[in-house]
This record gives structure tokens, sequence and C-alpha cells, in this order.
């Protein structure tokens, strides 16, 4: 029954959060209208709108004109939920639990904007940040309550400054040496805003780790000749990817420090 709850809702959110990645960059509502078909602009309707299914079922088209919709819709209502599912096996029914498919939520419509636009909105980004500092500042509250040590309770607080420095660091070190931009800032602000809730270390594995996966997912695509070696990746997918990766894992696991 819990698996089937948290697919179905997962399912639900991921068919909302496809409205947010095709409408916030265009600055858009995601509440009104409701959804609609791009070419003949006719709204769909709840029986064509059940996530998955009705993409299976219409074979991936318009019930009305025939216009293809993309493999998205149906790829992120169910990456949603067993992303969500991860996350419960991991950590169970909990706390832990509820605040992790909030950021997952928020990393699962910042990757799917970055590969669509190569772009990491501001305003995923500062909200996002600001529950991570409001989360962080309770956990190391009740950490110092239950007897903990200091420094790690101020770990979550100080992860938003580990993870803006390493990529800031990089950011301005490739400017001054190549005199041209080798990460957006947008991928500063999205390192800082995940630091605070995975803390210092885990943050910093989890940068590590989005370096390891876009370099390898690069070198694919080079030698599928599909990018050259200058070409930009939507390397902010790669953070929020390696950041749900790291959380799988759980706290108690050490990548690297």
């Amino acid at each position: 029954m819990s698996f089937a709850a948290i697919f179905i809702f997962g399912s639900l959110l991921g068919s909302f959060f496809n409205v947010c990645i095709r409408r916030l960059p265009a600055g858009k509502s995601v509440l009104v209208p409701a959804s609609y078909c791009f070419k003949c602009r006719r709204a769909i309707s709840p029986a064509h709108n059940i996530p998955v299914l009705s993409y299976l079922f219409l074979r991936g088209k318009c019930a009305f004109c025939g216009a293809p919709f993309s493999i998205q819709y149906p790829l992120v209502e169910f990456l949603t939920p067993v992303f969500y599912l991860g996350l419960y096996l991991r950590y169970g029914f909990g706390s832990e639990f509820f605040l992790y498919v909030v950021l997952s939520s928020f990393l699962i419509v910042i990757a799917f904007i970055d590969i669509n636009r190569m772009l990491i909105l501001d305003r995923l980004s500062y909200p996002l940040a600001a529950l991570g500092l409001l989360v962080s500042g309770w956990r190391a509250a009740m950490h110092l309550r239950s007897g903990g040590e200091l420094m790690q309770a101020v770990s979550y607080p100080l992860g938003f400054f580990a993870g803006a420095g390493v990529l800031l660091t990089l950011y301005v070190g490739w400017r001054w040496l190549r005199h041209e931009e080798g990460l957006g800032l947008g991928d500063v602000k999205l390192a800082a805003a995940i630091g605070p809730w995975l803390g210092v270390r885990m943050v910093l594995e989890a940068l590590f780790l989005s370096f390891l996966l876009g370099s390898l997912w690069g070198v694919v695509l080079i030698a599928m000749r599909r990018k050259q070696l200058k070409d930009q990746l939507p390397f902010g997918a790669f953070i929020a990817l390696a950041a749900y990766l790291r959380l799988l894992l759980g706290v108690e696991c050490k990548l690297i420090f």
C-alpha cells in the first residue's frame, strides 16, 4: 500500500512538474490555464491526462489533432515516483523522507529545465536555498539539544558556503585562466542551494560525483560525435542527479572524506 500510494502521488506531482518545466522559463503561471495541446490549443481532458498511462494509450499524441507530445512528459511522471520510492526505501516513512522529497522535487524540475534550456532559474534556486537554510538550522538545533558535537551541528548550515565556494572558485579560476565561462553562475547558486540540505561532506562528495558523471557523459557524446570538446553541457542536471544519488547512499556513507 505504501509503494502504491507513493507511486500514485509521485506520478501526479510529476505531471504538475511537467507544467513547471514548460512554463516557468517563459514566466507563465503554472496554475492557469489548465494543460492544453500546444498545436490545436484545446484543453486536455482529465481522461487524457492520466500520468504515463494516457501517453501510452494515446501513443504520445494529442487526442484531438494528433500532434506528438514530448517523451519528457511520461519520463518525468515515471521518474518522480521512482525517486520518491528510492528515498522511502533508504530512509523509511519519517521526517528525512519528507525533507528529501521536497529537495528531490526541486531537483527534478531544475534538471529538466537545464536540459531543455541550459538555464537554472533563480526563482527555483533561491527558494531551495532558503528552505535548506531553515532545515539546516532546525537540524543543528536538534543535534545540539540531543548532546551532539558543535562541528557536526553546524555542518549543514556550512554546506551552503561549501557548495558555493567550490563552484565559485572554479568559475572565477576558469574565467581568469581562459577568459571564458566554464560554468554558469546558475550552477554556483544551485550548489549553494543544495549545500545546507546535504551538509559539508555530502555536498562536496555530490559535486565530485557530478563532475565525474558530466565528464563520462561528455566522453560518450564526443565518441558518438554528438558534441565537441568545447561544447557546454547542462551541468546543473548532473549536480541535481549527483545530489540525489548521494542521498541514496545515506549520511553514514563516506565516498571521499
